[in-house]
């Protein structure tokens, strides 16, 4: 056994590490930086979730989830920004 080997062994790790199943992406769109988290699912294909009201999109390769996960982003952030256009309107008690 090899040095390598035998500190590999002392400290738990194997020499045969599984990449992990989940890691953490910034996706950008437009100017808004947003943290995901994008895990590989058991069955296959992606799932992808966001901070904020994107909660979970998912794709059957890693950039169709996060293209998927881009576009509900897109359409959120469109949304807020149109109503913050939208004048607040005053609701009379007469």
């Amino acid at each position: 056994m090899s040095t390598s080997e035998s500190r590999r062994a002392k400290s738990g790790i194997s020499s045969k590490a599984r990449p992990p199943s989940a890691h953490d992406e910034l996706l950008t769109v437009g100017n808004r930086v947003v943290r995901c988290r994008i895990r590989k699912e058991p069955g296959g294909g992606y799932m992808v979730a966001c901070q904020g009201p994107v909660r979970r999109v998912f794709g059957k390769t890693l950039e169709e989830a996060r293209t998927n996960a881009r576009e509900m982003i897109t359409l959120w952030f469109d949304a807020l920004d149109e109503a913050e256009r939208r004048p607040l309107q005053s609701h009379d008690s007469n």
